[in-house]
């Protein structure tokens, strides 16, 4: 119907040659380059969305974490607490280990928060990379144990997920706005127990890092594609938009093209003489006088 409508438009060529015409046609054309361009970004952007189809390789610590694994055989997952020898371990280890351990790499891979949830044993004890985002951070101080000191814990969530990741740092992240997209590298302990404020309760995975760090979100970092229908979701609110601006836009310029052979045939009709045109009338009047003379 739309199509049909400018099409009648456009052969009656009274609107299509004005300058409205044109800008709307210029708009047009700019909306289907620039939706054009953003739908292959991104497709670029999530069409490399590819989870790891193995582990990832080991810890590339260079420190002896031998006494750390052996006391992560008494952890259990899906429990609450992580009061536990290994976690305070591992919580020394980490502030105190002087390596490159905990740099996150340019091109380096993040691990998908459900292979630790499938398979928690498989990393129990080594180093990975997630990425989330921050949920809420809060200090805590452990004066009880020797050599842990103040730590930070930090929740983080994932879109797509239910679950909750607790990542316990050494470093202050008090400088990273909440609900920033971060990164960040530790050891994995286990599956940990959680309940909300509102009283649900889930699972998800506890690290321990030396810290958390900014991150640009790239298609390596949604897993499945979670962003996708978010981001589906704006396009089709602003195509719909673009659409009816266009439609009203047709309706106007049809009813201007409408409503303009109505004023041709007004102006046709309307009376063009000039008093040049009825001198006639004068030199009848002036023939008749001078006969009756």
């Amino acid at each position: 119907m739309m199509l049909s409508a400018w099409g009648q438009v456009v052969r009656q060529g009274s609107f299509a040659q004005r300058p409205f015409g044109r800008l709307l046609r210029l708009w047009v054309g700019s909306v289907c380059v620039l939706g054009l361009a953003s739908g292959i970004a991104s497709s670029g952007a999530f069409g490399q969305t590819t989870a790891p189809s193995d582990a990832p390789p080991a810890s590339d610590a260079s420190a002896d974490v031998s006494s750390g694994l052996a006391l992560l055989r008494d952890v259990r997952d899906n429990v609450f607490s992580f009061d536990d020898p290994a976690f305070y371990w591992f919580c020394r280890f980490v502030r105190r280990d002087s390596s490159s351990a905990y740099r996150i790499g340019e091109t380096e891979a993040t691990l998908p928060w459900r292979f630790l949830l499938e398979r928690p044993s498989d990393y129990r004890g080594e180093v990975v990379v997630i990425a989330g985002r921050l949920l809420r951070r809060s200090p805590f101080e452990v004066t009880n144990r020797r050599g842990v000191g103040t730590l930070y814990q930090c929740e983080l969530v994932e879109a797509g997920t239910r679950a909750i990741c607790t990542v316990v740092v050494t470093e202050d992240p008090q400088a990273i706005p909440i609900r920033s997209w971060v990164r960040t590298k530790g050891y994995y302990i286990k599956t940990r127990a959680f309940r909300t404020e509102a009283g649900a309760t889930g699972a998800g995975p506890l690290l321990v890092a030396r810290r958390l760090e900014l991150a640009r979100r790239s298609g390596s970092d949604v897993v499945g594609g979670a962003e996708a229908p978010r981001s589906g979701t704006v396009w089709l609110v602003g195509g719909t938009a673009a659409l009816a601006i266009l439609w009203l836009a047709l309706r106007w310029g049809l009813r201007s093209s409408r409503t303009t052979p109505s004023r041709e045939k007004a102006d046709a009709m309307r009376p063009t003489g000039t008093s040049a045109d009825f001198n006639w009338l004068t030199d009848a009047e002036d023939t008749d006088d001078s006969q009756d003379g």
